[in-house]
């Protein structure tokens, strides 16, 4: 998920990720000590509610998104690739950009392609940026993802991460946006602003499902798809706006 994306710093019973669960792709956040974050990615990307998470989103993309087969996609903030990779062992789309700022996450994405058979299908990109500036240089996509992320930049920048996000969707293409509703909820007594990604934290930015609407409007795409869904991740409740669009 840029390094606006997110970083962990430890791994809590109240981690959040973002990867997905979109449940969680793959990224994740606990408490906020600063510093280099120590996490088992490996274990993390295994953990069953964020396999199920990507298997919900992917099936979403589905009944929502009329890719083909084909076609590709870049993940947003793809953490240890839980979306992109279900995407991909559906057949649903053939090629995948798979674009992060956390490093450990993306090791673990390089050796799942390994195990997983999906050597020459999946393109891997650590980014720098956390306003998705770094997505001009990639191109465009049939699908483009960004799950459970942009709550985790901060507030400024999350309108240009989206635009940029939107600018890299192809005509007729879709783009898929999810994440949660009060992200406050998830972070009870910490921060709304840590210290800035790179320097070993992040911020807590709520997006509304209508800042997402919003953000599609202005960059001519049509929404085919708005639903809040309820969520149980780490033995917590939590709600989040999924919205789909095209570009006609």
């Amino acid at each position: 998920m840029g390094k606006s994306l997110q970083k962990q710093e430890n791994s809590s019973s109240n981690a959040h990720s973002h990867g997905h669960g979109h449940g969680g792709h793959g990224h994740s956040h606990g408490g906020h000590g600063g510093g280099k974050w120590e996490l088992d990615w490996d274990a993390w990307d295994r953990r069953p509610e964020l396999i199920e998470s990507a298997e919900n989103m992917a099936t979403f993309v589905g009944n929502n998104c009329d890719v083909l087969p084909d076609g590709t996609v870049l993940d947003f903030g793809c953490g240890s690739g839980l979306l992109l990779r279900q995407l991909l062992s559906r057949k649903m789309l053939s090629k995948a950009v798979g674009a992060d700022v956390e490093e450990g996450m993306l090791k673990v994405l390089r050796s799942r392609i390994e195990e997983e058979g999906l050597k020459g299908k999946v393109k891997v990109v650590l980014m720098n940026a956390t306003d998705g500036s770094d997505v001009k240089a990639l191109g465009t996509f049939d699908l483009v993802t960004c799950v459970y992320v942009l709550g985790h930049i901060r507030d400024v920048e999350v309108d240009a991460a989206l635009d940029n996000i939107c600018s890299a969707v192809k005509p007729g293409g879709f783009a898929l946006i999810a994440e949660f509703d009060d992200i406050s909820k998830q972070h009870e007594g910490n921060s709304k602003e840590d210290k800035f990604i790179s320097d070993g934290g992040h911020a807590h930015t709520s997006v509304s499902l209508e800042r997402l609407e919003s953000a599609f409007s202005r960059n001519s795409l049509v929404v085919v798809k708005a639903e809040k869904i309820n969520l149980t991740l780490f033995n917590s409740s939590t709600v989040a706006n999924v919205v789909a669009a095209k570009r006609e």
